[in-house]
């Protein structure tokens, strides 16, 4: 059998039913793109993320075991695209867990948690000022710093997709 007769199947079809062929099949290329990009996009980070890696320095013996707790806490809940929600969604969540509110002028300025307690002078004790003016802070800051991220890749995959689709100019 000759070059001539040894024809893949594309050469077969006539003109007609090859370019529905090619539409066809770079049509469904583009919808599975669209797909991974959308399933990418839709995927929401976990408030528990802002929680890694853990401060190097605590006010009490009782924080690190409330980070763990809040995380822990926090380990279904996304990271809202809204600052002042995330701040309202940490807050809350350390009152459920420290049982203290940090906007409570009242408040002592150090907590104790049997939970929290594992050995030490401090062991148990959870410092409120350590959380307002350091941690919170450091968690709204790494959400800030999420969304920035999220938006930024968000952007380069659109472009990119766009760019693989012929859709620039």
């Amino acid at each position: 059998m000759g070059n001539r007769e040894r024809r893949s199947d594309w050469e077969a079809m006539n003109a007609a039913e090859a370019v529905r062929a090619f539409r066809d099949q770079d049509q469904a290329l583009a919808q599975a793109k669209w797909a991974r990009v959308a399933a990418q996009m839709g995927e929401p980070a976990m408030l528990s993320s802002l929680f890694i890696p853990e401060p190097e320095q605590w006010g009490l013996r009782g924080d690190p075991h409330a980070w763990a707790a809040l995380k822990e806490h926090l380990s279904t809940t996304a990271i809202p695209s809204d600052a002042a929600e995330t701040n309202r969604l940490l807050r809350a969540a350390f009152k459920a867990v420290v049982g203290a509110d940090l906007d409570d002028p009242e408040t002592p300025e150090t907590v104790f948690r049997d939970e929290f307690a594992h050995g030490g002078t401090t062991s148990g004790h959870v410092h409120l000022p350590t959380w307002r003016t350091r941690l919170i802070p450091l968690l709204l800051t790494r959400a800030r710093d999420h969304a920035r991220d999220q938006a930024r890749t968000k952007m380069a995959d659109l472009a990119a997709l766009q760019n693989e689709l012929g859709l620039t100019e």
